[in-house]
């Protein structure tokens, strides 16, 4: 009987060793995969004409007052745009573009372009929508701390009498 005892206690030792090892091995294969690394971007098989260059100045740092001056409710503080201008193309090599003498060519350009357009017009519209919402945020805490400041404010009052 000890020596299926002491085999038993072997087998279980080597489980929980294998599921230690497996977990490790999970956790390393996991960890080698950073999420913040960005997808390559597979070029399309026709060549374009165009070449999109990133703008010098980075939009990351624009100020929340250039961008909408008839809002007066927006603070002088920088805003931090995620990733914005490293997708946008450049102006000029847009303008300048030579025009393709195929019209499928140029009707593939004219589709992407618009295609960059409204992706474009969508990210402007969602980042108005986050800057409402940060915004209604921020002052639902504003009057949660000044309700929090009469509460106190209060029980001192009740304290000291």
């Amino acid at each position: 009987m000890p020596a299926t005892a002491a085999k038993d206690k072997n087998k279980i030792l080597i489980f929980i060793l294998l599921v230690l090892v497996l977990l490790a091995g999970a956790f390393y294969y996991m960890m080698s995969f950073s999420p913040y690394e960005r997808p390559k971007q597979v070029e399309p098989a026709a060549p374009t004409p165009t070449v999109i260059t990133p703008p010098e100045t980075p939009v990351s740092e624009v100020p929340a007052e250039s961008t909408n001056e008839e809002d007066t409710s927006v603070s002088t503080e920088t805003v931090e745009l995620p990733a914005l201008g490293e997708n946008l193309p450049d102006p000029d090599a847009i303008l300048n573009a030579p025009i393709p003498e195929q019209p499928e060519l140029a009707k593939e350009e004219i589709d992407r372009l618009s295609d960059i357009d409204n992706r474009l017009t969508e990210q402007e519209q969602l980042l108005q929508q986050q800057l409402v919402t940060i915004n209604e945020i921020n002052d639902k805490k504003a009057e949660q701390i000044a309700l929090m400041e009469q509460q106190i404010a209060q029980l001192e009052a009740q304290k000291t009498q």
